[in-house]
């Protein structure tokens, strides 16, 4: 049976250690992340649902580069969104095409009552295939 590898991005070793989670994991040619919240690079989390949507990708996807993959192997997205959803699904939408191609992922959305840190409005998990690179470093701590 193949074994998990963690992938632990420079700078989210503390997710690992402090909060028990690896920011994601590879099964063979498999990648998962972990939910991601879009705070900000200083901890704070923006006011604005567009910032915390963009810092979500942009965190995941240094979680792919390191994995050696992009938003290109991505088949798999799963969002988490406080507040009325209809209302943010035009931001989701604008935002997310920055960073996936077609052919589209599968998607699931969920409106939820709140998540883990007090101000935030969205989390995403993403799913992607490819070789990518193996036996990754692990990231400094962050």
């Amino acid at each position: 049976m193949p074994a998990f590898e963690a992938i632990i991005p420079p700078g989210t070793r503390r997710l690992y250690d402090q909060i028990l989670m690896s920011p994601g994991m590879r099964l063979g040619d498999l990648v998962m992340t972990s939910g991601r919240i879009g705070y900000n690079p200083d901890r704070s989390m923006p006011a604005d649902a567009e910032t915390q949507i963009r810092n979500a990708f942009r965190y995941q996807e240094e979680v792919l580069h390191e994995a050696g993959l992009g938003f290109g192997d991505v088949f798999l997205i799963d969002t988490l969104h406080v507040g009325p959803l209809a209302a943010q699904f035009p931001v989701y939408k604008t935002v997310a095409a920055e960073f996936i191609r077609e052919p589209w992922p599968v998607w699931l959305c969920a409106e939820v009552a709140g998540l883990l840190m007090p101000g935030a409005v969205f989390e995403l998990r993403v799913m992607a295939r490819g070789e990518g690179r193996r036996g990754g470093r692990e990231g400094n701590a962050g």
